[in-house]
């Protein structure tokens, strides 16, 4: 879903949930963070009936609509087409449709809360993307859960996602 969307949050604001501030998975945040678009992303309009590869640097922000993790500070990466899995640490896929206008996410990542305890974020959502493939828009749910996999916090969050 956010198919090189994932690398998209800086820094964290406070979360609601006293304790659990977790650093960024992935967001969809598993995603490598670049300096510039690789060699092999060129900006190049879609065919018919299709939507444009996603190609260069995306800011992600989120809008959480209900739960108790808190909010998420906006994520930037840069893309050269859609990934299928989820990078080392993570795990997980993601799917895009025929047509590259839509995808879908499934991920798990290791990450810390405020005092350094060992969290996995879990993070499921889908997005619809622009013709041109500028921008997106979709939703992720989040849960962070401890070792024993005792849920500390979830949320629900509207992702828009723009190229710069």
């Amino acid at each position: 879903m956010l198919r090189g969307v994932r690398t998209l949050l800086p820094a964290l604001m406070p979360l609601i949930l006293a304790g659990c501030q977790p650093e960024p998975a992935w967001t969809a945040d598993s995603l490598p963070a670049a300096a510039s678009p690789p060699a092999s992303c060129a900006l190049a309009p879609p065919e018919p009936g299709r939507c444009a590869r996603r190609c260069g640097t995306y800011v992600t922000a989120f809008d959480q609509v209900q739960g108790d993790c808190g909010s998420r500070p906006e994520q930037t990466a840069t893309l050269a087409g859609d990934p299928s899995q989820a990078p080392a640490p993570c795990e997980g896929q993601f799917s895009v449709s025929e047509d590259l206008c839509s995808s879908q996410f499934d991920i798990r990542c290791p990450t810390k809360d405020s005092s350094g305890t060992t969290l996995a974020s879990v993070e499921r959502g889908s997005l619809r993307w622009s013709t041109d493939a500028t921008k997106a828009e979709g939703s992720l749910e989040l849960w962070l859960v401890d070792a024993g996999n005792k849920l500390r916090c979830k949320s629900d969050y509207i992702v828009s996602i723009a190229r710069r």
